[in-house]
């Protein structure tokens, strides 16, 4: 009885050891894992830093573009735009009325003739 405990023991202690060995391999494998994931998050975090500075850079150059003074300054210069005068604005009574009633304004609204 005394040989079965011994080595029932040893089988205890060999299944002990292995059972820490795979742990230890387990934890190991876990912990490489590990680090890789932070050195990819690293880099991504980077990543994210330099495109809020790129996207602060676009916004800034959007809103100097935008300027309305530096626009007007544009249009005029290159288009020969000027601003709006209120000699341009005339007042509502002052539009043409239609009466679409009329045969004029029937020809004008009638379809185009089918052509062969």
């Amino acid at each position: 009885m005394r040989r079965h405990g011994i080595a029932l023991r040893g089988a205890a202690t060999a299944l002990s050891v292995a059972l820490a060995g795979a742990l230890s391999l387990g934890l190991y494998v876990v912990k490489h894992r590990v680090v890789e994931h932070e050195g990819r998050l690293t880099e991504i975090n980077r990543g994210i830093a330099r495109d809020q500075q790129a996207i602060h850079v676009l916004r800034a150059e959007w809103s100097y573009l935008n300027e309305p003074a530096r626009l007007r300054d544009l249009a005029g210069r290159h288009l020969g735009m000027t601003s709006a005068t209120g000699a341009q604005f005339g007042t509502l009574p002052a539009l043409p009325t239609a009466d679409l009633r009329a045969p004029s304004a029937q020809s004008r609204l009638a379809p185009e003739e089918e052509k062969p």
